[in-house]
């Protein structure tokens, strides 16, 4: 698994930037890596529900409650980039209607099941493929400011997408398929000759 610091050297790399020895030294690049590096790294993590990334919880609602259109508040984890799905059980087969608003999350039940993606700061939780992905990204945001070519940032946006393609894909491909409802949202409408 990949450090800050090698993280940080795949995307200078694909810059053709000088490497650096240490996330934390006092360089010109690497001070580049450290001004992006953290919301970066919340953004992809955003983009996908990262198996690595996920996170179960339960929760009762707070003492207050919504002005009005539910019924219930319920305190969002603080480490939650984003709610993945509720459900009413444990089973994941009830979904709930939920809404989220600032800290909270607004629904109709007194206890909910939540699975989230969690705010992942420990690198070596990361899978290889999600590393290079967050290097490309990152070899995006500080192209212009390395290179100043706006081509050679057009081929690092690319470069993201297609490290991006293939980190999800692979991830998508690890543990048991979901259920696909007959009703349900995964329903193929139209699939039959």
């Amino acid at each position: 698994m990949a450090s800050k610091t090698e993280i940080a050297n795949m995307a200078l790399t694909s810059l053709g930037a000088a490497n650096i020895t240490d996330i934390d030294e006092d360089s010109s690049n690497a001070r580049k890596v450290r001004a992006v590096y953290d919301n970066l790294r919340e953004a992809v993590l955003e983009e996908h529900p990262w198996n690595f990334a996920m996170e179960r919880v339960t929760k009762a609602p707070s003492e207050e409650v919504p002005a009005f259109g539910y019924v219930y508040k319920i305190l969002r984890p603080t480490d939650c980039l984003r709610i993945v799905n509720i459900y009413a059980d444990s089973s994941e087969t009830n979904e709930l209607r939920y809404k989220p608003e600032g800290k909270y999350i607004l629904c109709d039940s007194n206890i909910v099941y939540i699975k989230y993606i969690k705010n992942i700061k420990d690198e070596t939780l990361f899978t290889a493929l999600f590393a290079q992905a967050l290097a490309a990204r990152i070899a995006y945001e500080l192209c212009f400011p390395i290179t100043n070519s706006y081509n050679v940032q057009g081929q690092m946006m690319t470069l993201y997408n297609a490290k991006l393609a293939i980190a999800r894909s692979i991830d998508a491909l690890e543990g048991s398929p979901d259920d696909i409802d007959e009703e349900g949202p995964g329903t193929w409408v139209g699939a039959h000759n």
